[in-house]
This record gives structure tokens, C-alpha cells and sequence, in this order.
């Protein structure tokens, strides 16, 4: 997990980092006719040679659709490249603006405060979260959200926050190093 950290800080201090972010992501329309029951596509209107698609997990929304507190990343096959978009209520949920955490990088401030606590007020998290699924960075060690159902019928249980990074280092253990909110 460490060369996840690793090969994003040599990107970005390298300049090597082929990225586009987005802080909105209006351009992305839904297409229901190419959805399902489980998954929601929307169609990049940005492009008019061929229309990339974006594919999210039923019940996935993009940031224009709910206000989004989160952000997502994707390769897009005609730029080649890597694009990311933190909605802008990851800001706004951080109590930042134009800043990564709102929060002082001190031992006084973080003492005693549990992970999940401070993730709440940094946007600096959701931004690593989203670069260690970057193909262009990571290559085939790009990080994953993982979903694990622990049972046949069970409940699915997501790899986020404390409680499911636990959870799913449980169930799979060697795949647990790949889920993403183990790295950030």
C-alpha cells in the first residue's frame, strides 16, 4: 500500500500527472435507455464523434443529480487520460474553500480524533481517494472500490470509512490491499 502513496506523490511532483479534474460534472447526461435495473449509464456531451459512456452502480448519481458528497473517477478513452471530478459538496461537507482540510496539520489538533472524524473535515482525502484509481498513475495496481457480499444471500457490505475497511479485510484479505479506502 505504501507504493500506492508512493507513485502518486512521484507523479504529481514529477509533473508526469496526465489528469483532468472537474469540480462539476453537468456534461454527463443520463441514458435510460441504455440502463438497467442495476446500472445507470450517462453519455458524455462534450464529445460529438463518439459518445464515451459512463457506467455507475445502481444507486450511483453523478454530482448534478443529488448534490453530491463524493466524486468519481474514470479513463476516457478518446483524451487518453485520466479524469477525476470532486463534487463540489465535498468542500462544502470539509468546511473548506479552495483548500484541502479546514483542519491544521498539528499533533494538538488531530490528538485523539478518530479517522472518520477527521476525514469529514478535509477534502484532501476524497482527492487521494480518487487518484489511486487512476489508470495513468497506477497502471494495473489502480485501487478499487470493493462491494463484498460475505454470505450467498447476504447483505453486501462496502469498503468505506473504518468499519468497512475492517469488514472487508475479513471477508478477502488479499484482495483487501486493493480496496481504496484501505489506502486512503
Amino acid at each position: 500500500m505504501i507504493g500506492v502513496y508512493s507513485r502518486i506523490c512521484n507523479a504529481l511532483r514529477d509533473g508526469t500527472l496526465y489528469l483532468t479534474i472537474h469540480c462539476g460534472d453537468e456534461f454527463y447526461v443520463f441514458d435510460k435507455d441504455f440502463s438497467t435495473k442495476d446500472t445507470r449509464v450517462y453519455r458524455d456531451t462534450r464529445s460529438t464523434e463518439s459518445q464515451p459512456y459512463m457506467i455507475l452502480p445502481e444507486p450511483g448519481r453523478l454530482c448534478h443529480e443529488n448534490g453530491g458528497g463524493n466524486g468519481w473517477q474514470i479513463w476516457n478513452k478518446l483524451t487518453v487520460e485520466d479524469e477525476i471530478c470532486i463534487c463540489p459538496r465535498v468542500f462544502d461537507n470539509a468546511k473548506t474553500s479552495q483548500t484541502l482540510s479546514s483542519l491544521d496539520n498539528t499533533v494538538d489538533t488531530l490528538k485523539g480524533r478518530h479517522v472518520d472524524y477527521i476525514k469529514k473535515f478535509t477534502a484532501a482525502g476524497s482527492l487521494l481517494h480518487e487518484l489511486s484509481h487512476c489508470r495513468g498513475i497506477l497502471g494495473d495496481d489502480q485501487t478499487k472500490d470493493l462491494r463484498l457480499r460475505p454470505f450467498p444471500l447476504g447483505p453486501f457490505i462496502d469498503g468505506y470509512q473504518r468499519n468497512g475497511v475492517w469488514a472487508v479485510s475479513k471477508i478477502d484479505p488479499a484482495g483487501a490491499h486493493r480496496n481504496v479506502d484501505s489506502i486512503t
